[in-house]
């Protein structure tokens, strides 16, 4: 039976029909590594944004300082080299004057000596116009006096021409009498009635009264001529004393001015001589603080550097570590302030899964803290800080070298992630902040 009916194995058709020995294993490893993509995809995701940027400093005091010389000038040493670190006040580069107006090494030294003079020669006038207001006050004082001594005068000579003229009035009387007595006394010598010695008595008795009427007549002339002469050197002592107080009060006003205007020239003077005092120190660009020296803008001696121009670029030691990332507008309402964000350094051993931070190796953590509200060339840039609560960032890390960032928003399943970004849909923190708008909108 065996050599007329052979092994079915020996058959090489019935060896094409049968399965081949491992497509057995193949097909359960085959099913295990789909079961295992297909359970891999209700694994969580952590959904993220990405972001590049670089290196920084928080503060602005603390990335790098281009320092500039503050007025035109030749340099004529340089006391640092690149690379050499240098204190608060350090001398970096030392200038020479270059223009004109400043070449006068004593112009310092001369223009003291022109305020010293200047507040000199104010002295001296404000002296002046001190006894040119004492003068004044004499003057009007004495004039107050010789006002009040020819008032008097001219009081006394009106009272004079009113005695006069009352003793004027009584001659006038009396030589009406005699003239009367003597009238009546000559008919009466005509009627026999008087005697010739008695009419030449009243003749006598007449031209005496004359005599005083014309005395009379003479002392009230000159007595309104005193009172005349008495009203003018009133008026003369009023305006001799009006013409001396407005000279000296004219001196006094043009000495007070002169001593203002020297006053402000003084001002302007201090004012030239403390910009020059300023300016000698400018000659000596200093470390505004402590640093290094990253590069110089300037080179060899004798260039002429002008003014508000970069010499030298500094980075400061002292500073706290910041990560500059900018990401695409459409992102920046995920991002809040205070975000958790994770940071892969350039030129640091890093393995990343960006859903899976827990499982990434050389990530470090980082805390949003500033986010701009203007854009920049079309990205906004984020600040973000080390997270205190994460291991340090390295210490070495150079300001201006790359960064990448992945910022943490919710935790979904891997295949709800994969169907999201097929589809362009936001991230789950867009979907809910929609979703608690619209409700407020329907309460509303």
């Amino acid at each position: 039976m065996n050599y007329l009916f052979p092994e079915r194995d020996d058959f090489y058709s019935l060896q094409l029909l049968q399965k081949p020995k491992h497509s057995k294993i193949f097909a359960w490893w085959f099913g295990g590594f789909l079961l295992m993509i297909f359970l891999g995809l209700f694994l969580p995701w952590t959904q993220n944004i990405k972001g590049k940027g670089k290196i920084t400093a928080f503060s602005p005091q603390g990335r790098t300082q281009a320092i500039p010389s503050l007025i035109t000038g030749r340099i004529s040493k340089w006391h640092i080299s690149e690379g050499q670190r240098v204190t608060k006040g350090d001398t970096i580069v030392t200038l020479e004057e270059t223009k004109e107006k400043f070449l006068d090494p004593r112009m310092l030294e001369r223009l003291a000596s022109q305020i010293k003079s200047k507040k000199s020669s104010i002295g001296a006038n404000r002296a002046k116009a001190q006894a040119y207001s004492s003068q004044i006050e004499i003057l009007k004082l004495t004039s107050n006096l010789s006002f009040s001594k020819t008032q008097n005068k001219v009081e006394q000579a009106r009272q004079k021409v009113r005695i006069d003229s009352m003793d004027l009035e009584a001659v006038k009387f009396e030589n009406k009498v005699q003239i009367t007595q003597l009238e009546r006394t000559e008919g009466l010598l005509k009627q026999g009635l008087k005697s010739l010695t008695e009419t030449e008595n009243k003749r006598s008795k007449y031209q005496e009264s004359m005599a005083k009427l014309n005395s009379a007549h003479n002392k009230l002339a000159y007595s309104i001529q005193d009172l005349q002469n008495a009203l003018i050197e009133l008026n003369t002592v009023r305006a001799e004393y009006q013409d001396k107080i407005f000279k000296a009060m004219a001196e006094y006003e043009a000495t007070i001015s002169y001593v203002f205007t020297a006053e402000a020239e003084i001002m302007k003077m201090d004012n030239e001589l403390e910009s020059l005092r300023l300016r000698s120190g400018f000659y000596f660009i200093l470390a505004p603080q402590d640093g290094f020296v990253i590069k110089a803008t300037q080179a060899g001696l004798g260039d002429v550097v002008k003014e508000n121009e970069a010499v030298i670029n500094i980075l400061p030691i002292n500073r706290e570590m910041a990560a500059e990332i900018y990401l695409r507008p459409i992102d920046i309402p995920l991002i809040k302030s205070g975000a958790p964000v994770r940071l892969q350094f350039e030129g640091w051993p890093v393995i990343v899964f960006s859903g899976w931070q827990g499982a990434s190796f050389g990530t470090f953590g980082g805390i949003v803290k500033v986010v701009d509200k203007v854009d920049t060339d079309g990205l906004y840039r984020l600040l973000v800080v080390p997270d205190d609560s994460n291991k340090k960032w390295p210490e070495i890390l150079p300001m201006g070298s790359g960064v990448k960032a992945w910022a943490m928003l919710n935790d979904v399943s891997i295949w709800y992630e994969i169907w999201r970004e097929m589809n362009g849909f936001p991230p789950n923190e867009v979907l809910k902040s929609s979703k608690k708008e619209s409700k407020y909108k329907e309460n509303k």
